[in-house]
């Protein structure tokens, strides 16, 4: 897989998180939240990339998340929302937008999932019902933002550990449509290599 697939993978963070991390609050917060995680991505290889990610997620679809660099500037946006995704190379200026299907999130995250499966299991910890992925969610709450979460599949897997919360800079509206920031070259989803 190439650097481009890991960070997209990690930036729709499919995983998990940690009880008892210092900072974070036994009570997870509902909304106008962002969480900072720590994501592990292994390959069917046994490759393995870390980053840091911010991740926003609402049901049924609605997800957002930033690649974080080593200093904390933002890397990659992945944006999906109404069945679409959009996937945004911060310093190439470039966009992949499209309708969300489950052969491209396979080829893009690695994972079999439609965008909403992806929320669900986030949210709730619900596995696909087809079987082909394994989603193993820790939260304290029925619903929201998971403290962690490990979805496996095909050899390969992601692994989010929640660090912390961090409040909203801007508002949850403008976030989780499926469409790419302002001023940015837009090209197919299709033409985003795995």
């Amino acid at each position: 897989m190439t650097c481009r697939a890991w960070l997209t993978l990690a930036a729709l963070g499919l995983t998990t998180g940690c009880t008892g991390i210092r900072g974070v609050p036994e009570t997870l917060p509902d909304s106008n939240v962002v969480g900072v995680y720590r994501v592990h991505a292994r390959d069917a290889a046994g490759k393995e990339r870390r980053f840091r990610l911010l991740l926003f997620a609402e049901l049924p679809d609605q997800l957002h998340g930033e690649v974080l660099s080593p200093l904390g500037s933002t890397e990659m946006i992945v944006d999906g929302g109404n069945g679409r995704l959009a996937v945004t190379l911060v310093d190439e200026g470039v966009a992949f937008t499209g309708i969300a299907r489950r052969a491209d999130m396979q080829r893009i995250l690695g994972v079999s999932m439609t965008l909403g499966e992806l929320v669900r299991g986030l949210l709730t910890g619900a596995s696909p019902a087809d079987g082909s992925q394994r989603v193993e969610r820790d939260a304290s709450t029925a619903v929201g933002l998971p403290k962690r979460i490990r979805i496996e599949a095909d050899g390969g897997g992601l692994l989010l550990e929640l660090k912390r919360f961090r409040p909203m800079r801007f508002p949850a509206a403008g976030l989780a449509t499926g469409s790419p920031p302002d001023g940015v070259e837009i090209r197919p989803l299709d033409e985003l290599g795995s």
